[in-house]
């Protein structure tokens, strides 16, 4: 029986703010031997509370991805828009951490955390 040699990503959200927000993730496959046409794109949707934090496990496998993020403070039920923009991810070599982390700080602004 083959094992599967694939790590999966992660994604976990710090919320530090006293809002509840909702983030939307779109991962698209990037690097070498990846057109943008013919990526392999995930999509998720992450509901977060205030003061908050929120891990979302295996949502993807680990690889170089563009990640493009929209964020939506909830008011009086509806959403807000207060960020979008993207950040990269490269996974470590041989490391064991196959993560992507952020904080949302007050303005609703969401901000990669470094490694």
């Amino acid at each position: 029986m083959l094992e599967s040699d694939s790590t999966m990503l992660d994604v976990v959200v710090f919320n530090n703010t006293d809002s509840r927000f909702v983030i939307t993730l779109h991962l698209v496959a990037s690097g070498e031997g990846h057109s943008h046409s013919d990526s392999r794109t995930f999509y998720t949707t992450i509901e977060i509370g205030p003061q908050e934090e929120l891990r979302r496990e295996d949502i993807a496998e680990s690889q170089q991805y563009l990640i493009e993020y929209d964020v939506d403070k909830i008011v009086d039920g509806d959403p807000l828009r207060t960020d979008h923009d993207h950040v990269h991810f490269y996974p470590t070599d041989g490391g064991e951490n196959h993560s992507v982390a952020f904080d949302i700080v007050d303005s609703g602004v969401l901000n990669k955390r470094a490694r």
